[in-house]
Parts: C-alpha cells; sequence; structure tokens
C-alpha cells in the first residue's frame, strides 16, 4: 500500500519544464500567430474566388414561382391565352373590359450560360490566381518577420541573462570591498569622503541589477507571448563569439530586390491593378448568354398547360456615363501600386545595405570590445591588492570594478548584436528560412 502511495505521488507531481531551444522556439512562434492564420485564410479566400470565376463559365439553372391575381383587363386576357383556356365569350368587348379577377398561378424553370462576357470571367480568374500568389508571397514575409522576432526574443533573454550575471557578480564582490574598506575606514586608515564615494558606485551597480531584473523580465515575457511557451532558453546556450558570413552589399541588396516577400506582394498587386485597369477598359463590351426557359401556367392547379422559350441575349452598355471616371480611377489605381512597389523596392534596398553596414560594424568592434574587457579585467586585478595594501584608494576599486561591469555589458551588447545582427541581414535579404534558425543555432553552442 505504501509503495502505491508512493506511485500515485510521483504520478501527481508536475513535470518540470522543458528548457527553450531555438528551433522549437520558433516554430511554435509560427504556429500560434493570428496573423499567419489570417494570411492563410486570406490564401484560401482567393482560391475560392478563383474557382467562383471557373465555375460561373458553367450552366446555370434557376425555378421561379408566383401568385397573381388582378381585375387588370391586359393581365386577366393574358392569364387566358398563357393558361389555354380562351373561348368565344372572352372576346365579348363588354367581358374583355371588365373580365373580373382572374388569377394566374407561375411556375418557371430557366437555364442559362455565358457566352461572351467581355473578358470578365476570364479577367476574374486571373485576379483569383493573382491573389492566391500574393497571400503566399505575403505569408512568405510574413513567416520570415514572425521567426526573425522570435529568434530575436530568444537571444534578448540570453543578453539579458548574461549581463545580469556580470552585474550582479561584480556588485556583489564590490560590495565586499566596501565592507572592507568600513573596517578600515574604522581604524581611520580609509578617509571618509572616499568611503562614501565608494558607497555611491555600490548603489549605483545594485541599481544597475534591480534594472536588469526587470528588463530580463519583460525579455522572458515577450519570448512567452510569442511563442505561447512558458520555458526559458537552456542554461548551456550562451551568446557566442562565432561570425557569420557576410555577402557583399550589393549581392544583398539584389537578393533583397528579388527574394522578399512584402515585394512579391507588391508586384502581384501591381499585375492586379493592370487587371483591373483592363476590366474597366472593356466594361462596354457586350454581354452574351444563351438562355432557355420553360413555364407553367395555371388557374387552380388543376391543369397547368406550358410554353418553352429558347434564345440568345446581347446587352450592349453604350451608354455608361461613368465609363470614363471608371476608367481613369483603374489608372489611377494601377499608378498608385506601381509607385508604392517602387518604393518598397528603394526601401528594401536601403535597408539591406543599412542592415549589412550595421553587422559589418559589429563584427569589426568585437576585437576591441573584447580587448577593452581584458584590459578592464587587467586593472581591477591590478586595483584590488593595492588597494589593500593602502596604496589606492578604495574609490578607484569600485570605479575598476564598475568599469568591468561595463566592459562585460558591452560584450554581451556586442555579441547580442552578432547574432540578432545577422538574423536582420537574412530578414533584410528575405533569406531568413528554417536553415538560418538552425545555423544560429549552432553557432550559439559553439565556444568562442
Amino acid at each position: 500500500m505504501p509503495l502505491i502511495a508512493l506511485i500515485a505521488l510521483f504520478v501527481s507531481l508536475p513535470l518540470s519544464a522543458q528548457p527553450l531551444d531555438l528551433e522549437t522556439g520558433v516554430r511554435a512562434a509560427l504556429e500560434r500567430s493570428p496573423e499567419l492564420r489570417g494570411a492563410r485564410a486570406q490564401g484560401a479566400g482567393a482560391r475560392a474566388g478563383m474557382l467562383e470565376a471557373s465555375l460561373l463559365r458553367l450552366p446555370r439553372l434557376s425555378a421561379r414561382g408566383s401568385w397573381t391575381r388582378s381585375d387588370d383587363p391586359l393581365f386577366a386576357f393574358g392569364a387566358l391565352l398563357q393558361q389555354r383556356s380562351v373561348t368565344s365569350p372572352d372576346f365579348d368587348p363588354a367581358r374583355v373590359n371588365r373580365p373580373g379577377y382572374r388569377t394566374d398561378i407561375l411556375g418557371s424553370l430557366e437555364a442559362g450560360m455565358p457566352l461572351f462576357t467581355g473578358f470578365e470571367l476570364s479577367d476574374a480568374r486571373r485576379l483569383g490566381e493573382l491573389g492566391v500568389r500574393q497571400a503566399e508571397a505575403g505569408g512568405d514575409g510574413l513567416a520570415q518577420k514572425l521567426r526573425y522576432d522570435a529568434a530575436e526574443a530568444w537571444l534578448k533573454v540570453l543578453l539579458e541573462r548574461r549581463t545580469l550575471e556580470a552585474v550582479r557578480s561584480h556588485a556583489e564582490s564590490a560590495a565586499k570591498e566596501l565592507e572592507n574598506a568600513d573596517r578600515l575606514r574604522q581604524k581611520g586608515l580609509v578617509l571618509g569622503a572616499d568611503y562614501y564615494a565608494a558607497a555611491g558606485v555600490l548603489e549605483g551597480l545594485r541599481a544597475w541589477v534591480t534594472r536588469l531584473e526587470a528588463e530580463l523580465e519583460g525579455a522572458r515575457a515577450r519570448l512567452r507571448t510569442l511563442t505561447g511557451l512558458s520555458e526559458d532558453p537552456p542554461a548551456s546556450a550562451r551568446l557566442s563569439e562565432a561570425a557569420y558570413p557576410l555577402p557583399a552589399a550589393e549581392e544583398l541588396a539584389a537578393s533583397a530586390v528579388e527574394r522578399r516577400g512584402d515585394l512579391k506582394a507588391a508586384a502581384l498587386q501591381e499585375r492586379s491593378a493592370e487587371v483591373g485597369r483592363r476590366m474597366a477598359d472593356f466594361s462596354t463590351l457586350p454581354r452574351v448568354d444563351a438562355f432557355a426557359a420553360l413555364q407553367l401556367h395555371s388557374k387552380d392547379l388543376a391543369a397547368a398547360p406550358s410554353d418553352r422559350m429558347v434564345g440568345v441575349r446581347m446587352n450592349v452598355p453604350f451608354g455608361d456615363a461613368s465609363w470614363l471616371a471608371r476608367r481613369e480611377g483603374a489608372r489611377a489605381r494601377l499608378d498608385e501600386t506601381r509607385a508604392r512597389r517602387e518604393a518598397l523596392v528603394d526601401a528594401a534596398r536601403l535597408e539591406a545595405l543599412q542592415a549589412h553596414a550595421a553587422y559589418a560594424g559589429v563584427v569589426g568592434s568585437l576585437p576591441r570590445v573584447r580587448d577593452m574587457l581584458e584590459r578592464s579585467r587587467k586593472s581591477l586585478e591590478l586595483f584590488r591588492p593595492l588597494y589593500r595594501e593602502g596604496r589606492q584608494s578604495v574609490l578607484e576599486a569600485l570605479r575598476a570594478e564598475e568599469a568591468t561591469a561595463r566592459a562585460e555589458a558591452a560584450l554581451a551588447e556586442t555579441l547580442y548584436g552578432l547574432h540578432a545582427g545577422w538574423a536582420g541581414v537574412r530578414l533584410a535579404a528575405g533569406t531568413f528560412d528554417e536553415d538560418a534558425v538552425r545555423t544560429i543555432a549552432a553557432r550559439l553552442q559553439e565556444k568562442p
């Protein structure tokens, strides 16, 4: 019995949360994104519109029924003719002029098929095809942006965590140095002015720790919101110093123009506007359709004589006064979409070039930031024994602690820029796909 109770207790305990690796976080962000679901729904709607345009070419069948009662002479005599019930007395002028109330029950079955629609159906299908491709291109661009947001949020947690660990370590070390200085101050070996100034430096480090703790929680909240998961990146994930290959700036800009989803969607939107202009230009062409109808007329449903009708109809809207305005509006929309696409091309090129320059700057600054940290650490190592020997002020020792903490924070920020900047380069080039995410994940496991 105790064994069973122990097993039941073990089963009831919640499982510890597994660390969130980068690829899992990115996939989770894609799966839960309402924006991506909306883009997929937009594509499904465009496919349905394309199918509708295709099905409108098929014959249509419609039914109609009515019950009418009137003493109108024309209606009354026409009802007699349609019901095949005219007799000689019905031609009496008095009866023709005052026929009394007559009832007509109509049942109609009509089939129709478009023969020529002024290219309206073919253009509608073309618009549907462009809409499907536009939704796919927009969805691809949105997926890349979501991957970047999730990866950047994941890297931001690593940055805040690393910075917090470094600053907290130096704050604790500075607190110990200040405790030693307080004992020496009480013996008259440390100036009070130096001690209190050093205490101010310590409080600044502690305030920095408090702010970093809040920023870390904010970074975690953003990552959890994007992924819908509560796990944090594993402790083994570190911001490594392994750089990424960087293509030439012009090659990157050309890739952006060719592969970015927003530019593809803009180009397809321009083509859709061209189809819209064509539809406006051709809106005055005749519409021709064939039809066949079967009608039944009866006064009491006891008998229902029928008549049949077949024919071809043509409608020519040659008197449409709004055609000129409609055509000008369609051409203006085409000019607007063309200008918007050209502006997006310029913006994409600029964004790619700026991302390239920013990443190159991070790579170039990394050796200097690393050297700054090494020198700060060396200075701190030299200050500590000198201070304990009474040859340096405690204030200088705590300033060395603060300078080293800031150097470590600068290195963490640079390493974050190394990985997030390369992700931004791939995003600007329109190539931030799953392979790019895997590349970043592999770099984060490499040792410097």
